[in-house]
């Protein structure tokens, strides 16, 4: 049976403030995994439905491999059922994509546990990829080859190839690229923090968004400086957040740099835990990244579990962060994640913290006001947005010199000044924010 998770009001209470610690991620990543199982019912009842014999076989195994890997070892399971790349290709499954990757999240699991197994496995642009294992070179294979454990290691054949898996999943060898972990040393205030670099295989990213190429040494040695440099400024300054961050980022997937050489990061909702993004300019510019991608993930998480608006309507919102409308959820995706910006800059040292702070939190404000007043919104969701209030409520209570205020006032004046102009649609306002219909 499938496990339910009801929300706590803790719990609920410090997500709403825009915080949230390990144990409040770990209930979340609970619901999840429950998501996660049902998405792979979906994807099973969906494959019976086009009736392809060889699709059906291949997830059948697929899931047997993993319900006897989850009778000795239920948290190894839950681990590679919540992989970032697991939630991308289930829900690119029920439209286009191939249900044979649960074979290789279920290999991934047998491999991390000893199990044997003997498993058609998908060869996906000339690699099969173990999500958090690695990836197996397989140029020669023909859509499909065998991956054979005997409890050490594994091999992989298909006509013409043979890859050695070793025992040591960690370790490379001819035709095996292990996943690189990056890890950023435990300090005395905070915990250690252990991801993933995920710079090769499929299901990375969602559809408008193109993964970089694989890293060089070079390139994810450097990766591997500025995380752990991050992670000192995270644990020094942040404390409270640190917690969450180790607890719920699993990997980070490099995206192609800009021509402009201006940083891009995104969070795909779908895949809790990814954080998506161009190689950081440096640790001030990743830690924040880290903060507002993961605001993102715990309010999708969190909306999973309880709905906190509804189906989008023709309403579109203005967000001082964007040049185009936003409907309700996008907006209050954008507060809630800028909200995690504001608390960044609260706690900076940079000669500009200040400025960004008052001016984040001012147009966070209007975000909220639209969001409060939309009619959009769940019981809950109008509980969410009060406590997000509140926790600006106290920053904002706090002495800034006037000039600071007015120029947040006016920087954000500005903004919405040139976002009328280019929407010329607007029909009403609310608040200090504009919603155009």
């Amino acid at each position: 049976m499938i496990p339910r998770y009801v929300i706590t009001d803790h719990h609920f209470r410090a997500l709403a403030a825009g915080d949230g610690d390990a144990d409040t991620v770990a209930l979340l990543l609970a619901g999840l995994y429950s998501k996660r199982l049902l998405l792979v019912q979906a994807v099973r009842e969906r494959t019976r439905l086009v009736a392809d014999p060889d699709a059906i076989a291949s997830l059948d195994a697929a899931h047997a491999l993993l319900s006897r890997v989850e009778g000795v070892a239920p948290a190894v399971v839950r681990e590679a059922m919540t992989h970032p790349r697991v939630g991308i290709w289930a829900a690119q499954c029920l439209t286009s994509a191939s249900a044979g990757y649960l074979a290789c999240v279920a290999a991934s699991a047998a491999l991390a546990t000893g199990t044997r197994f003997d498993l058609e496995v998908p060869v996906q642009d000339g690699m099969v990829s173990l999500p958090a294992l690695g990836t197996a070179s397989a140029p020669a294979a023909d859509g499909t080859a065998r991956l054979r454990s005997s409890g050490r290691g594994a091999t992989l054949t298909a006509p013409g190839l043979l890859v050695t898996v070793p025992a040591d999943h960690r370790a490379p060898a001819p035709g095996w690229c292990p996943a690189r972990m990056l890890r950023a040393p435990q300090l005395p205030v905070g915990p250690e923090l252990a991801v993933e670099l995920d710079d090769h295989g499929p299901y990375r990213t969602s559809s408008g968004l193109r993964a970089g190429p694989p890293l060089t040494g070079t390139q994810a040695a450097r990766w591997s400086g500025t995380l752990t440099r991050a992670w000192r400024l995270l644990t020094t300054r942040h404390p409270g957040s640190a917690g969450a961050l180790a607890a719920g980022i699993r990997t980070l997937v490099p995206l192609p740099a800009r021509e402009d050489d201006q940083s891009n990061s995104a969070t795909v909702l779908n895949a809790f835990g990814a954080v998506l993004l161009t190689q950081p300019h440096d640790a001030a510019s990743l830690a924040l990244t880290l903060l507002h991608e993961f605001q993102h993930a715990k309010l999708a998480a969190l909306h999973d579990l309880l709905p906190l608006h509804t189906a989008a309507g023709a309403t579109r919102f203005y967000a001082p962060w964007r040049q185009d409308p936003r409907p309700v959820g996008a907006l209050l995706h954008g507060a809630y994640a800028h909200l995690g910006v504001a608390g960044f800059w609260r706690a900076s040292p940079a000669p500009i913290a200040a400025a960004e702070f008052a001016y984040w939190c001012a147009a966070t404000r209007v975000a909220l006001v639209q969001l409060a007043g939309s009619g959009e919104l769940t019981d809950a969701g109008q509980r969410f947005v009060a406590g997000m209030g509140a926790t600006l409520d106290g920053w904002q209570a706090a002495p800034l010199p006037d000039h600071i205020r007015q120029a947040a006032a006016e920087r954000l004046a500005a903004n919405l000044t040139a976002w009328r102009t280019r929407h010329c649609g607007l029909d009403r306002e609310l608040g200090s924010g504009a919603v155009m219909r």
